[in-house]
């Protein structure tokens, strides 16, 4: 969910041939949404597959190490694409009719998905997109990009050899971008010196500590390691002080006149040391409740680097060095034998690609197939913050996406007369960018549209209890609400109307609200404020519901089913 304030070419003739041919199947789906052959579910045997047990499963992908907070972008929201995509082919699911014509629409494929927790999607025919990528609905958000045709780094004056780089042609060990560093957005530049490790580059009086004391460090290239200490008592201990800035680091290291900057990427506590994502960043999350970290205006070239990486440049294991600091926080000092390095950080401002995942449960009525509700939930976060806390977004909003998925497999099950589209929306957090995407250029026509329906933030606070935002707006709907409630065991005992325009503003179904839609908000519990995790680094897996999380999702799918089977459907929205 938005914080309070908002803020924020066609291919080759083979591929243009096999985009075609997919777009067909993907109509002639459509075409054929009379009964099927295959024995449905009832809505409530249907409903009853929506279980915790399986949310907890989806939110352990869509938290893990590799999603890295799902900022839009990142190689982490690619990676949850990727899987949401396979969950809903799983599930019997199909692109909507104009898939193929959307992928031509959007810009450049997306990037790699760095460290996806998904099996690699079905290949299509030559030339054509895979059903993973016809679930995609691209479009573009300006941010920082790295260039890594002239991003490099190259170690000179080492003896031992590694296996990690090669020889190039001046004799230095070159590194490979992408796994062995990337760069740092707004800290471009290229940088040639003598290699020193400064260890965390902290200097704290009150903690009595100073990696930095003694140390001539101009026109050098230091290598230092992200974050700070893990000690339980010092730093303050399971709390990140300001000293673990990168921000404060690297304005530190440049009014110390560093030639540049090396900093080795350290696995969250916890977590697997050898399980580090190396994926660029291309913003720092910033936390509600915590002071913003200010980026200074100056920054030495920087680049992040692996453990591995960090271990070839020292010649000794970095990791062993950053276990030995955190149990016995004193500065080190190392003798790094004239080695030298030479690095290149470049990055620049690009549009870049970003997808909604959007798939259909075609209507079984030939009448009303056309026709159809959407169920939405943005499945991006905020990603990772300068001290390199990552915010996993467990609940905002891992816990609608989980039960997007949950109550598609079901409707998949049941057969609903009108079609059913499941989006999981993008970029949410930078105002509502992929649900806005998603109506300027539909898969339909909004006219079409019956009711939009938005799951964020429902994991958190009385399991029984469900809030709902829109019935001022759309009255009608509360006729629909009312049949949900009773239509199967949902476990749901209080839904709590609320009208709150502030609140109402600031998340996906907004925007269809904005185009004439009737809409639909569930959320955990009112105000927000009872949620003091809100968009910060502590909204993690363990403060989720999962059993909250399927009891709205059973409502959810009871009113889905509700308005996807009616004779008519609900009057446009009030203003």
């Amino acid at each position: 969910m938005l914080p309070r304030t908002e803020g924020k070419p066609g291919g080759s003739l083979a591929r243009a041939a096999g985009v075609l041919a997919l777009a067909a199947l993907c109509a002639a789906a459509f075409s054929s949404a009379g009964p099927g052959t295959a024995a449905l579910d009832s809505p409530t045997r249907a409903a009853a597959t929506i279980r915790s047990k399986d949310v907890l499963k989806y939110l352990e992908v869509l938290t893990a190490v590799p999603m890295e907070g799902r900022d839009s972008p990142s190689a982490g929201l690619e990676s949850a694409a990727d899987f949401i995509a396979d969950t809903f082919l799983a599930a019997g699911l199909v692109p909507a009719p104009d898939a193929g014509e959307a992928l031509e629409r959007g810009a450049s494929p997306p990037r790699g998905a760095a460290g996806s927790t998904a099996e690699p999607a079905p290949e299509g025919e030559e030339g054509a997109p895979t059903p993973r990528e016809l679930l995609r609905r691209p479009f573009s958000l300006p941010h920082p990009e790295a260039d890594f045709e002239a991003t490099f780094l190259a170690l000179y004056g080492a003896e031992d050899a590694s296996e990690l780089g090669t020889l190039g042609p001046n004799g230095g060990l070159e590194f490979v971008d992408g796994r062995d560093f990337v760069p740092v957005a707004h800290c471009s530049g290229g940088a040639r010196g003598e290699l020193v490790f400064v260890g965390y580059a902290i200097s704290s009086s009150r903690d009595k500590y100073d990696d930095l004391k003694g140390l001539s460090l101009r026109g050098k290239v230091a290598l230092i390691f992200s974050g700070e200490p893990r000690h339980r008592k010092r730093f303050d201990g399971e709390e990140v002080t300001q000293h673990a800035s990168l921000w404060v680091k690297l304005e530190e290291l440049n009014s110390r006149g560093v030639a540049g900057v090396l900093v080795m990427r350290r696995a969250p506590e916890g977590q697997d040391e050898d399980e580090v994502p190396m994926a660029f960043r291309h913003t720092w999350a910033e936390w509600v409740g915590s002071p913003r970290e200010r980026r200074p205006p100056d920054l030495p070239p920087t680049l992040e680097i692996s453990p591995a990486c960090a271990s070839a440049l020292l010649g000794r294991n970095a990791q062993e060095l950053a276990r030995r600091l955190d149990k016995n926080p004193r500065p080190l000092r190392l003798r790094l034998d004239k080695r030298s390095v030479d690095m290149a950080a470049m990055t620049s401002q690009a549009d870049l690609r970003l997808d909604n995942v959007v798939a259909v449960v075609p209507g079984k009525d030939a009448a009303l197939a056309a026709e159809a509700v959407v169920v939405g939930a943005h499945y991006d976060h905020l990603g990772v913050g300068p001290r390199g806390r990552v915010g996993v977004g467990a609940d905002d909003n891992g816990s609608g996406t989980a039960a997007l998925l949950e109550m598609a497999e079901a409707m998949a099950r049941a057969g609903p007369r009108r079609s059913v589209y499941f989006c999981a929306f993008a970029a949410e957090e930078d105002g509502l960018l992929g649900s806005k995407a998603f109506c300027e250029d539909p898969p339909l026509p909004l006219s079409s549209v019956v009711a939009m329906l938005n799951l964020d933030m429902i994991g958190v606070g009385d399991d029984s209890e469900v809030v709902v935002l829109g019935l001022d707006q759309n009255p009608v709907l509360k006729r629909s609400l009312d049949k949900a409630r009773k239509l199967t065991k949902t476990g749901v005992r209080r839904v709590t109307r609320i009208d709150d325009q502030g609140l109402f503003r600031r998340s996906d179904h907004f925007s269809f609200h904005q185009a004439g839609v009737p809409t639909l908000f569930m959320f955990e519990g009112y105000p927000l404020e009872k949620n003091p995790d809100y968009h910060t680094w502590r909204d993690t897996l363990d403060k989720v519901d999962t059993e909250k999380v399927a009891r709205t999702a059973r409502l959810a799918f009871n009113f889905t089913w509700i308005l996807a089977n009616a004779d008519d459907r609900p009057p446009p929205p009030r203003d």
